[in-house]
């Protein structure tokens, strides 16, 4: 499939690590001729940027002035205009919808191009998040279940995700592709958090990284490392809703430390300075209990072990492996017993696991698939 590839998904696209593995690798393996990513607009961020050869970044729509509903709505209104305008004036080969908000445009720009292929890539089971109400949920899932027909193939981001779509829809034309990140034969070693925060050999790091938001089990993670012996430390790594409240807590709380997110390709220069991942996803939804996230692999990939909760595939991914440890239940006392366990096993108890694990965890592995997906539909 030659000609343009067109990438939709309403944020800055900064930190979207996925939607940029995908594209460098459609690029650079000849899927596409060029691909552009339609993002969001932000103030401090260039409205064109080259990602890689053949790849770039269009921020399209308004820049948020402030954070109110009405304004949101407005931008997210603008930016769907906007990316409609582009697609056809610009007649995109294939287009791929990163979110369920977006279908409808997807649907709109098959409707004044006809012959366009167009590529469904949920990044979670989108109709069962927290937060969401019982009509907004009925709402999500009529739009998926008349909308994803029109589909020429869906990719999900777990296995639980894709039956659970085949179940719903029945649909057949579906595959996962897991974020994970690139393997790399050779993890330097690095002292940066220590050096960072001023702390020893004698401390061990447990490390949250990702998205501060409720839900992901940031607030049971402060209460148990208090707990914890006094050379437990806790080192949050990224952004979000909850930063700020994040942040004064550490000012009064020293085993609580907070670093601000780093951009995708960061993060293996920093990762690896910590003692043991976490992913405590709370049992909230059931897009939280079927979530498979980027960090258990970025854990990996950096050589270090994870404690998870026990949600359907972390369980599995961690019980399949022996590179962690899964939590018996949601409760503090559940992550205390885990973590102090942790705490108890000798250096490199998992680390054979590990390597093998984050060999076969790899975007290598995920991108040989999703070629030969791309190549199917040629």
């Amino acid at each position: 499939m030659t000609g343009l590839n067109l990438h939709i998904y309403f944020s800055p696209m900064v930190h979207e690590s996925r939607i940029f593995k995908i594209t460098r690798s459609l690029k650079l393996n000849g899927v596409f001729d060029r691909i552009v990513i339609a993002g969001s607009k932000r103030s401090d961020l260039p409205s064109n940027e080259t990602l890689a050869e053949g790849v770039k970044i269009y921020r399209m729509g308004l820049v948020r002035g402030f954070s109110g509903g009405v304004h949101k709505a407005i931008a997210f209104i603008w930016y769907c205009f906007s990316v409609l305008t582009f697609a056809i004036k610009n007649k995109p080969a294939c287009v791929n919808v990163h979110s369920l908000t977006l279908i409808p445009i997807g649907l709109l720009i098959k409707l004044f191009l006809p012959k366009v292929c167009l590529i469904y890539d949920a990044h979670e089971l989108e109709t069962e998040t927290n937060g969401s109400s019982a009509l907004f949920t009925l709402v999500k899932r009529g739009i998926e279940r008349l909308s994803i027909g029109f589909f020429r193939h869906s990719f999900f981001v777990s296995p639980s995700i894709l039956n659970w779509y085949k179940d719903q829809y029945c649909i057949e034309s579906a595959s996962v592709v897991m974020n994970c990140p690139m393997y790399w034969p050779v993890v330097k070693p690095t002292n940066y958090f220590r050096d960072y925060f001023g702390l020893d050999d004698s401390h061990v790091l447990f490390l949250y990284q990702g998205i501060f938001a409720r839900g992901r089990g940031i607030e049971s993670l402060i209460r148990v490392v208090d707990r914890l012996p006094e050379n437990a430390m806790l080192i949050c790594l990224g952004y979000g809703v909850l930063g700020d409240e994040l942040k004064k807590k550490a000012k009064v709380n020293p085993k609580l430390l907070v670093h601000d997110a780093v951009p995708p390709d960061k993060i293996f220069e920093i990762t690896p300075s910590a003692d043991c991942g976490v992913s405590f996803f709370e049992n909230t939804s059931l897009s939280q209990f079927y979530s498979l996230p980027n960090k258990l692999f970025e854990f990996g990939a950096c050589k270090l072990p994870v404690i998870v909760a026990p949600t359907l595939d972390q369980k599995l991914y961690i019980e399949e492996n022996h590179n962690g440890i899964v939590c018996k239940g949601f409760s503090d006392d559940d992550l205390y017993d885990a973590c102090l366990n942790f705490m108890n096993l000798d250096p490199g108890h998992f680390n054979a696991a590990i390597e093998v694990a984050r060999k076969k965890y790899s975007w290598q592995e995920q991108e040989r698939s999703m070629l030969g997906v791309y190549r199917s539909l040629l």
